[in-house]
């Protein structure tokens, strides 16, 4: 249905682009990555188009090429925490924790409350060995900071301090409590 249409709109990035993400659901990974790497060669400042190859070549297991598609994405939408998220997921599939802690910090910064971001930042930290570290900047950290709040629930949580990680996920019901009932 959308081949036609690609057909008579070969210039339409995005369009491509979705074309791209169709086959692949369909199964036509070898078409869908063709299709997207045309898209990325034709318009190389398309972000989507490196940002959806990175995840269907990761899927498969190939973290390497997804790295440095997630790190192209994100390149060219430095504002999206997405294509960060991505590529430290990538690293620490790879074993690379240090590269993964760089793109999960950029994410975090992007969107600090986004619990997967955080969680997986948290594991970084953790697999770089700065586990500890983090745990005392964070708890010396401005106690009015919410975010260093959330970030440090989680960093404890991987740490198995699930009483203090759980202490702050009450905190931060009450509070959620408090302002809904304003």
């Amino acid at each position: 249905m959308l081949a036609p249409l690609v057909a008579r709109r070969p210039d339409d990035a995005n369009l491509r682009v979705s074309y791209g993400v169709v086959l692949a659901r369909v199964g036509d990974l070898a078409g869908s990555e063709r299709e997207l790497k045309r898209v990325i060669e034709q318009h190389p400042e398309h972000a989507a188009a490196p940002l959806k190859l990175g995840q269907i070549v990761g899927n498969q297991g190939r973290f390497e090429e997804a790295l440095g598609f997630f790190d192209r994405a994100a390149t060219l939408n430095p504002d999206s925490p997405l294509p960060h998220a991505l590529a430290g997921q990538a690293a620490l599939q790879l074993q690379r924790p240090d590269v993964a802690l760089q793109h999960l910090e950029a994410a975090r910064r992007l969107a600090p409350y986004d619990t997967g971001i955080v969680q997986t930042w948290a594991v970084a930290t953790r697999d770089t060995g700065s586990l500890k570290i983090t745990i005392a900047a964070a708890e010396a950290s401005d106690p009015t900071d919410r975010t260093a709040l959330f970030a440090l629930m989680h960093i404890y949580n991987v740490a198995g301090r699930t009483e203090d990680a759980g202490r702050l996920a009450a905190e931060f019901a009450r509070e959620a409590s408090s302002e809904s009932g304003r």
